[in-house]
């Protein structure tokens, strides 16, 4: 998992998202990406550094509540269609 709340306190030390990502060994990109959340939930370091990793999470990356699991197929009916003959 991101070490969200290491990003957001060393982004208040004023270090740059390059070094961040070097220092945490994190893509600059993923930076980038909690840089952007962060500036659009106005979650900073004064306000994250009491709060937990999951909490910051849920800041930063609200769930949309919506479920992305998908329906499983029913093998047994794909595996007798399969059983026919000229499928293949």
């Amino acid at each position: 998992m991101r070490d969200l709340k290491r990003i957001l306190e060393l982004r208040f030390e004023n270090h740059s998202q390059r070094e961040i990502a070097r220092m945490l060994k994190v893509s600059r990109n993923t930076v980038r990406d909690v840089f952007d959340a962060a500036d659009a939930a106005g979650v900073y370091w004064n306000t994250a550094y009491n709060l937990s990793e999951s909490q910051i999470n849920e800041l930063l990356f609200p769930s949309n509540g919506i479920d992305v699991s998908y329906e499983q197929p029913d093998y047994a009916y794909v595996h007798k269609e399969l059983l026919k003959v000229g499928v293949s």
